[in-house]
């Protein structure tokens, strides 16, 4: 299957010498792009940390997550909605039923923020969008509206210099606690249409020029073409959902496919080829597990699965444990 327009290619990416083991760790921060690719990073078993303290749409708010983890002043941005706690600057995945509740989440996940920033070996950075949302009341700025009501907001279009100066802070606050970190920027190819067609297109504008100005001025900065690969190389609406807004799996899955290609070293692919192969058995559907092949074929996964555990200290996650005792029972039976 080809995954591109037939007159265009994939763009090429620009990389360390040194690419990414099966060690290294990653941290995604940003849209809900991040996420995506984030999630099928922590399927392969990669040592990866995504948006620790929830989804930061635009710089402004991308910017405040990183100097809260590394800041003991609290600022109080907690409301109380319908009995639950929220925070304006951040995603309503965060949320308790008390205030103190909800600072104590927000602590632990700005220390794991923390943490992540300091052993990182790489920091994927996804913008969504330039306009960011402040409260009219005190010019707070949010990273979430929480369906409120929007007469409460004003919303600013950043402009691309604006951009440049966020990112040039994210980056020094980056560099000061973490010297040996590469950083990737990209700009997430979700439309938000809710802004309007000629809005989104120009708050991506925004995003694109201050990015490739940023990326210009570093040598331990890189660009990635997430927004490219889905705009223009597959560039068809075949590759979004019903809402025209967000890619589809099988789009995001090519973009994650190149993004392995570019910045994984080939160890380490293979060690993700594995992993991938033994989920798929581990899922597979045994219809007779008396049949010898059956026997055979699962101490070969058995094998296998002590492999990865001695070579890549794999330890399986709750669900794929379940699994892996489901299907370990099956065959104890015979």
């Amino acid at each position: 299957m080809t995954f591109q327009h037939r007159i265009l290619s994939f763009p090429a990416v620009e990389t360390p010498i040194d690419l990414l083991n099966v060690k290294d760790g990653v941290i995604l921060l940003g849209s809900c792009f991040s996420e995506n690719i984030g999630s099928r990073l922590q399927r392969f078993y990669h040592p990866v940390i995504v948006n620790p303290l929830g989804i930061a749409f635009d710089p402004v708010s991308l910017l405040k997550h990183l100097k809260q983890a590394f800041s003991e002043a609290e600022e109080d941005t907690i409301f109380e909605r319908d009995g639950i706690y929220l925070s304006w600057q951040h995603h309503s995945s965060l949320y308790a039923v008390s205030k103190e509740a909800l600072k104590q989440k927000i602590k632990e996940a700005s220390n794991v923020l923390k943490k992540s920033v300091l052993e990182a070996r790489l920091i994927v950075i996804t913008l969504g969008t330039a306009y960011h949302y402040v409260l009219k009341k005190n010019q707070l700025s949010v990273a979430n509206c929480h369906k409120m009501p929007s007469d409460i907001f004003e919303k600013r279009l950043l402009a691309p210099k604006d951009v440049e100066g966020i990112l040039e802070e994210v980056l020094a606050l980056i560099a000061y606690w973490n010297k040996n970190a590469s950083v990737i920027l990209t700009v997430s190819p979700v439309k938000h249409l809710r802004d309007g067609m000629v809005q989104n297109i120009r708050s991506k504008a925004h995003l694109l020029a201050a990015v490739h100005a940023v990326v210009d001025r570093h040598n331990h900065v890189f660009y990635f073409p997430s927004y490219e690969i889905i705009t223009d190389v597959l560039r068809n609406y075949e590759y979004y959902e019903d809402d025209m807004a967000h890619p589809t799996q099988k789009a995001i899955d090519v973009v994650f496919e190149y993004f392995v290609n570019t910045w994984f070293s080939e160890d380490t692919k293979k060690c993700f080829e594995r992993i991938d192969q033994f989920l798929k058995n581990l899922n597979h559907h045994i219809r007779m597990p008396e049949a010898e092949s059956a026997r055979k074929w699962f101490m070969h996964l058995k094998n296998e699965k002590e492999n990865l555990q001695k070579e890549l200290n794999l330890e399986l996650n709750n669900a794929d444990e379940e699994r892996w005792k489901k299907l370990e029972a099956l065959f104890e039976r015979q």
